[in-house]
């Protein structure tokens, strides 16, 4: 498979190629990846090391001699392990799969397109990383813009008209399988596990107090037998999809993990608005609804209350609902799915790393309880969230 697409595994010209038999490059220290590329084109004079993410070391290189107008880059190094905990394993073929998504969607897109993904320079399998655009030092998370308030309401409906477009016509784009890229991105069987384990694995027991993981913000929590069911018979029929070889009728090419940490935002007054989309390591095929039910499930909470943020937020969501909408094959199947992840969400990551208040937790819950429960009554379906999507089958 990877031969098939190396097109799509920029390699660049003038960086030394390395004996399969001679060991990985270690670059977790700034001073490892200065002497690894040393005497190479992405020799610097300087680097700085990002303290944000859990998963990956990335770097800035203030390059020694610019390419052309390029002054500073990014290098991206994997490890078999999360940087923040060696004991979660993910398998390090992450990256070629992540370098050919982002390089497939950039090879798509017209120049004149607000949202984007970085350009990648170089890929290096035998070492595991990536040089890639830095995207300023200006940028800002969609996140960090929301809650500092500095958006402009005009601005925080073009960034969510922006990306609900991107998506709905990524989606759309891919279900001819242009290129195979749905039959690439079916053999990614780690992802999938690590996808499992955190939609689908441990909702069950999140909600019944058995997971392994310590919960004290959902010490207490009670629910109802027959939704425990539902929700387990979902989880279970969303995770045999998942894991399944082949991609369904239903499926498209997914971008994996789009949350508002993953929206990079250039909020220059003086420049266009400029949006970057971070972080394909999770690209698979999979159900539409998978996704806009996660970029819900983390914004939504900046949506409740009466600060600006939340009026930000809310702005987003709105125009990221309608966008999409216009957008997309619309059926309720789209809304089932999209409200059932959006719940898992919910159950999963609010009692984890809540993205509320922690008082504000077990209400979450409770709501994602509810989305996930119900996700198949269509009268729900009808007045919830995710109506929008039902598309013609909204008046039925």
């Amino acid at each position: 498979m990877r031969e098939k697409s190396s097109n799509y595994l920029p390699v660049y010209e003038g960086m030394p190629r390395f004996e399969e038999s001679s060991p990985p490059a270690t670059l977790t220290s700034t001073s490892a990846v200065e002497a690894f590329l040393a005497g190479t084109p992405f020799e610097c004079r300087s680097v700085t090391q990002f303290t944000g993410g859990n998963i990956n070391y990335v770097y800035r290189l203030h390059l020694a001699t610019p390419i052309g107008d390029i002054k500073t880059v990014v290098l991206k190094h994997a490890q078999p392990f999360f940087r923040v905990c060696e004991e979660v394993v993910w398998e390090l073929d992450r990256q070629a799969f992540e370098v050919e998504a982002m390089t497939r969607v950039r090879k798509g897109l017209p120049a004149t397109s607000t949202v984007t993904v970085p350009e990648i320079f170089h890929f290096d399998a035998k070492n595991h990383f990536i040089i890639l655009e830095d995207c300023g030092s200006d940028v800002a998370t969609l996140k960090e813009l929301i809650i500092s308030g500095s958006l402009s309401s005009t601005a925080a409906e073009t960034i969510g008209s922006a990306v609900g477009e991107f998506i709905a016509t990524l989606h759309e784009w891919s279900r001819s399988n242009p290129d195979g890229i749905l039959d690439v991105f079916d053999e990614c069987p780690h992802t999938r596990k690590m996808v499992a384990s955190g939609a689908y694995d441990h909702v069950v027991s999140t909600l019944q107090g058995t997971d392994e993981d310590n919960l004290p913000l959902l010490s207490g929590f009670e629910i109802d037998s027959s939704k425990l069911q539902t929700i387990q018979t979902l989880a279970d029929e969303y995770r045999a999809h998942l894991m399944s070889p082949g991609h369904s009728t239903h499926d498209v090419f997914l971008m994996g993990d789009l949350t508002y940490t993953n929206v990079l935002v250039s909020n220059d007054d003086k420049q266009p608005l400029r949006i970057y989309l971070l972080d394909w390591e999770l690209a698979r095929t999979g159900l539409p609804g998978s996704e806009f039910g996660m970029f819900c499930a983390f914004l939504s909470p900046l949506t409740r209350g009466d600060s600006k943020a939340a009026g930000l937020a809310s702005t987003v969501q709105k125009s990221f609902f309608n966008s999409y909408s216009r957008h997309a094959k619309l059926n309720s199947r789209l809304a089932q799915d999209a409200l059932a992840h959006w719940g898992a969400n919910y159950i999963y990551w609010m009692p984890r790393e809540p993205l509320c208040e922690e008082k504000e937790v077990v209400d979450f819950v409770k709501e994602g309880v509810e989305y996930m429960a119900r996700s198949r009554d269509v009268e729900f379906l009808a007045q919830s969230p995710v109506q929008v999507l039902l598309g013609d089958e909204r008046y039925i």
